[in-house]
């Protein structure tokens, strides 16, 4: 019996076997003010979808926790110039 991961299809007759894709799925809540600021996050980078931006944000979430535990400070440059530090992981 094939893996769970994994589903057979036919081409030219002959079997194939194709990794299947899963998808892992969250529920989220959050306030209406928080959506429509995703919303505009989502219109101004032209993604697709809520999930993309979602994805997006856990990507640099998780670069940004990894970079922390190897004590890296992240640092915002504001247009005067001038360097703050973020704090994110408290």
């Amino acid at each position: 019996m094939p893996d769970l991961k994994e589903r057979e299809s036919t081409t030219k007759g002959k079997a194939v076997k194709k990794a299947a894709k899963t998808a892992n799925r969250v529920h989220v809540s959050y306030p209406d003010t928080m959506k429509n600021r995703l919303e505009e996050i989502r219109s101004e980078t032209d993604k697709g979808s809520l999930s993309e931006v979602f994805r997006q944000a856990l990507m640099f979430y998780a670069l940004a926790y990894e970079e922390h535990k190897k004590g890296s400070d992240f640092l915002i440059r504001n247009k005067g110039g001038e360097l703050e530090r973020l704090r994110i992981f408290l």
